[in-house]
């Protein structure tokens, strides 16, 4: 299945990178520039557990103005929102961008 994770935070992030481990396509929209670049800089992200293994998990990680996919499930894991209300159509990026901070 393809997922899009709205939200590459720290909730957003290990959920994403368990569905990727899992075998599903996952790409990741977030606003908060410092993670996004620093993201596409080191190309992905490191997880660990119970630090140990630290290892580099490469993820596809977009701006919502930058973001054309079509998922088959869309999963929202945002801090904050001030109004979370999307029409019967999918999200769009012009809608994550206009009614969601992803930080």
């Amino acid at each position: 299945m393809k997922f899009t994770v709205l939200g590459a935070g720290a909730m957003g992030l290990r959920y994403g990178v368990l569905l990727q481990a899992a075998g599903n396509k996952v790409e990741f929209v977030d606003t908060w520039s410092p993670n996004v670049e620093k993201m596409h800089q080191q190309g992905g992200v490191y997880v660990s557990r119970d630090h140990q293994n630290r290892h580099l998990v490469p993820v596809k990680v977009s701006y919502p103005e930058d973001y054309h996919g079509n998922p088959d499930v869309w999963v929202v894991l945002i801090s904050r929102c001030n109004s979370l209300i999307f029409s019967s159509a999918p999200p769009t990026p012009s809608t994550i961008n206009n009614t969601c901070s992803l930080a």
